[in-house]
């Protein structure tokens, strides 16, 4: 199988582990009409990790700064794939048989019945030719 795939910026907001802080972040950048097409958030003791993608990633990141928000940018793989069993086990199957070591990968919605997988590595560019291989 034939999946399309790029490197594009992961925007990483860190916050108190509070209630609402998702909703905080979400608000901010959605009142600026950029949408936001990933997300994953995760606490460790008393900080939170608003990790995304947005389909504006600089204005997201201008407005959450204007509201004192540190944003920190990570590269990271999108890969597109069919919503259906073992798609997730394909595209890892074929990274592992390549020994192409992954840091984090969540998966988003998608129209049609696509879905979307974030992949976080070591190798992005291998990440990347593996993935879009005929």
């Amino acid at each position: 199988m034939s999946n399309r795939a790029l490197i594009v910026q992961e925007l990483e907001v860190t916050v108190s582990n509070k209630p609402g802080k998702i909703a905080e972040i979400s608000n901010i950048v959605s009142a600026a009409g950029v949408n936001i097409v990933a997300l994953r958030a995760y606490c460790i003791g008393n900080a939170g990790f608003i990790h995304f993608v947005t389909d504006n990633n600089t204005l997201a990141c201008e407005i959450l700064e204007k509201k004192n928000y540190k944003v920190k940018h990570q590269d990271v793989v999108m890969a597109a794939l069919k919503n259906e069993i073992g798609a997730v086990y394909e595209i890892t199957e074929q990274l592992s048989s390549k020994s192409i070591d992954l840091y984090a990968a969540y998966l988003t919605t998608g129209s049609g019945g696509d879905t979307t997988m974030v992949i976080a590595g070591k190798d992005l560019a291998a990440i990347v030719e593996v993935l879009n291989a005929e």
